[in-house]
C-alpha cells in the first residue's frame, strides 16, 4: 500500500470522510483500481449515513424534540466528522435546547405564582360555609323579626295583663247580676256634677297710669353726635418699582431723605442685587420688613418747611 493510501485510510478511520474524498481525487492516478473502488465505496456509505441521519435530527427538531436532534447529529458526526455545517447545526440546537428550559421554567414560575395566587385570593371551605350561613341569616332575619314582633297599635307591655282582663269580663258577663249591684255600679259610674266658679269683680276704681309730659321749654337736639376720627397716617410703600436712570442713593433721598438708607435697601433686597449699583427698570425694590424698617426723614423736613412759611 503506498504513502497515499495510507493517507486517506487514517482520514476514513478518523471520520474525516471530506478530506478522504478530496484526497482520493487528487491522488486518484497513483493508486490501484481496486483501492480506488474500495476507498469510494467507503466514503458514500458513510455520506449516505450522515445524511440521514441529519434529515431524522431536522424531522425531530420539528416535533419539538431537540433533544432527540442533538443525539442524531452526534450521531452523524461519528460517521463523518467533517460534515459541512454542523458546528453550526449543534450550536442552534443547542441555543434553541437553553431557551426551551428558560422559556418552560419561566412558565412553570408563572403557573406555581397563579396558584399561590389563587390559594390566597379563594377561601377555605370553613370560610365558605360561614359566608352560606352569614346570607341565610340576612335573607330569614327579616321573617323572624315579623313573626315575633307584636301587630301593629298595641302596647307589648299590657299583651299579658290584656288577656286575663279578657277572661275575668267575660266570667262576669257569665254571672248574673242582681238589680241593687246593677244600681251600685250605675251610681259609682255617674260624675258629680261640677260647681261654677264665682268670679267676683272688683268695683274699685284703679288709678289711671300718669306719663310726664317733656319740658317744651328746653330745646332738645336731635342731630347724632359727630365721633371725631383719628388722622391715619399714610403708611410708606412697601415696594418701590424702579423706573429708568434710578439708583439706591436716589430712591433712599427721594422716598426716605436719608442717604444712609441705602445700606438698608441693600440688607432688604439682598436676594436679588448682586451689584447694588445695577438696578434695571421694573425691577420691585423691598422697602421695610418685620426685622428691618428705614427711618424716614422726610417728615421733619416737610413740618420744617412749613413753620418757615407761616
Amino acid at each position: 500500500m503506498s504513502n497515499h493510501a495510507q493517507h486517506i485510510r487514517e482520514k476514513i478511520d478518523n471520520g474525516f470522510i471530506i478530506e478522504a474524498g478530496t484526497l482520493l481525487t487528487a491522488h486518484k492516478k497513483e493508486l490501484s483500481n481496486q483501492e480506488v473502488a474500495q476507498f469510494t465505496a467507503e466514503i458514500t456509505a458513510r455520506k449516505k449515513k450522515a445524511d440521514q441521519y441529519m434529515e431524522q435530527s431536522a424531522a425531530a427538531e420539528a416535533s419539538g424534540n431537540l433533544q432527540d436532534a442533538i443525539e442524531l447529529v452526534y450521531a452523524a458526526a461519528k460517521s463523518v466528522a467533517d460534515y459541512p455545517g454542523m458546528r453550526r447545526r449543534l450550536a442552534e440546537l443547542q441555543d434553541a435546547i437553553t431557551l426551551t428550559g428558560l422559556v418552560k421554567n419561566r412558565s412553570i414560575r408563572r403557573n406555581a405564582e397563579r396558584m399561590a395566587a389563587g390559594r390566597r385570593q379563594s377561601p377555605s371551605p370553613r370560610k365558605r360555609w360561614v359566608f352560606v350561613i352569614l346570607i341565610l341569616l340576612g335573607i330569614s332575619s327579616p321573617l323572624i323579626i315579623k313573626q315575633l314582633s307584636p301587630p301593629a297599635g298595641s302596647d307589648p307591655a299590657n299583651m299579658d295583663s290584656a288577656a286575663p282582663s279578657v277572661f275575668q269580663q267575660e266570667q262576669k258577663i257569665e254571672q248574673p247580676i242582681s238589680p241593687r249591684q246593677q244600681e251600685a255600679s250605675l251610681s259609682q259610674q255617674q260624675p258629680a256634677p261640677i260647681e261654677p266658679a264665682r268670679i267676683e269683680a272688683s268695683t274699685e276704681p284703679q288709678p289711671e297710669a300718669q306719663y310726664e309730659q317733656p319740658d317744651k321749654s328746653v330745646p332738645v337736639d336731635h342731630t347724632e353726635p359727630r365721633t371725631s376720627s383719628p388722622a391715619v397716617e399714610p403708611k410708606e410703600p412697601r415696594v418701590y418699582i424702579v423706573k429708568k436712570n434710578d439708583t439706591l442713593s436716589h430712591i433712599a433721598i427721594d422716598l426716605f431723605c436719608n442717604e444712609q438708607a441705602v445700606e438698608d435697601l441693600v440688607k432688604l433686597n439682598r436676594h436679588q442685587l448682586r451689584n447694588p449699583n445695577e438696578i434695571f427698570p421694573g425691577m420691585q425694590i423691598l422697602l421695610e420688613s418685620s426685622e428691618i424698617s428705614i427711618k424716614n426723614r422726610c417728615k421733619g423736613k416737610q413740618s420744617a418747611k412749613k413753620q418757615e412759611k407761616k
